[in-house]
């Protein structure tokens, strides 16, 4: 009997072991949109400019096409940024997304990038680093003025902003466009309108979703993710790094924001406005937008100026791809095969001519 027993335990033991575990896959899916939109420039469209930004007066919005997971199961979904550069606090900074509620779009529009920007795009203060941006429209009749409207902090869409003088803000119609919360008091500005404001439920999720807590410090760069600073990335990659050794990233779990989505019918382009959640506290971050990988970063060799500068000039000397630094979404689906992701469309008007 006790021959059998053994026998019997092996057998068991063989099933168990030669079932295979269940499949999945990894899929990248690039920013389809990004901007920011700050209190102290309430006009300004910056939907080109090569950072997004988070801090006490300035958030950030960003969004994708999850057109390819139709269908599909999502196991986990994150939004990863990578680091530019930042200001987080020994206690940490706590960061927030707040998804797009579609049921709200009879009441407020959804938001549109646009095509100005804050600043020029210079990274880590070095000039080799640099791409100037072209100068800004400012005549009514030019015809890259309709592209250069987009979101401000108080429209979703502000047709009739223009820099320089930035004397539009009128909205279109104002009923769904103007969307911004008046100014409370510091530190206690409400979410944009159209976003889910409460999603405490989300937070308390294992593993907690839609926030995350950077620190000034993580662990030694030994071995990432680590507090490498610009100058320390730029070093790092020169020798031999990749970008996710060099560039320190921030994730956010946004799987059930990604699922229910996915659960409304030729919806599919979901958006997050990220902030932080306490906006009158301390630390900050610029993260990398799609502009600064694809377009200061000037990527594709093939429809470059002869100066070669930006972020490109230090990924093509190392016969790297500048895109590798975009916003993404990191999406685990069931199964073992990867969907198609299209690339989106190129947003480099500001920067190429």
């Amino acid at each position: 009997m006790k021959s059998s027993g053994r026998m019997l335990s092996a057998f068991f033991l063989l099933v168990a072991t030669s079932v295979p575990a269940p499949a999945s896959v990894t899929v990248s899916i690039p920013a389809e949109r990004d901007a920011i939109v700050a209190t102290p420039h309430k006009q300004n469209n910056d939907g080109s400019w090569g950072y997004g930004w988070i801090r006490k007066t300035t958030r950030s919005l960003i969004g994708f096409n999850i057109a390819p997971l139709q269908g599909r199961i999502v196991e986990k979904a994150e939004i990863k940024l990578y680091v530019a550069q930042h200001q987080f606090t020994m206690k940490g900074t706590t960061i927030v997304a707040h998804p797009w509620d579609p049921s709200q779009s009879a009441s407020v529009s959804d938001w549109k990038e646009g095509s100005n920007l804050f600043n020029s795009f210079e990274y880590c203060d070095e000039t080799e680093y640099a791409v100037k941006a072209k100068e800004y429209p400012t005549f009514a009749d030019d015809p890259a003025v309709e592209a250069r409207h987009g979101t401000t902090w108080r429209c979703s869409f502000d047709p009739n902003y223009l820099i320089p003088g930035g004397a539009g803000n009128n909205c279109a119609p104002a009923s769904l466009e103007r969307w911004s919360p008046e100014a409370p008091p510091e530190g206690q500005m409400g979410i944009h309108e159209g976003f889910v404001a409460n999603i405490d439920a989300r937070t308390a999720m294992n593993p907690p979703q839609n926030t995350t807590t950077e620190k000034a410090r993580l662990t030694s760069c030994a071995s990432p993710p680590c507090n490498r600073r610009c100058a320390e990335s730029i070093d790092c990659f020169r020798n031999g790094g990749t970008v996710d050794e060099c560039w320190r990233s921030i994730t956010i779990n946004v799987t059930q924001d990604v699922k229910d989505a996915l659960l409304i019918p030729s919806y599919n382009n979901p958006s997050w406005l990220i902030k932080r959640e306490v906006e009158k506290d301390k630390g900050g971050v610029h993260w990398f937008s799609r502009e600064g990988a694809n377009c200061n970063g000037r990527r594709s060799p093939t429809s470059l100026p002869a100066d070669n500068t930006g972020l490109f000039k230090l990924f093509y000397d190392r016969g790297k791809d500048s895109s590798e630094l975009q916003p993404v979404l990191v999406v685990r689906l069931a199964g073992s095969t990867s969907p198609t992701i299209p690339p989106p469309v190129e947003h480099c008007d500001a920067y190429f001519e």
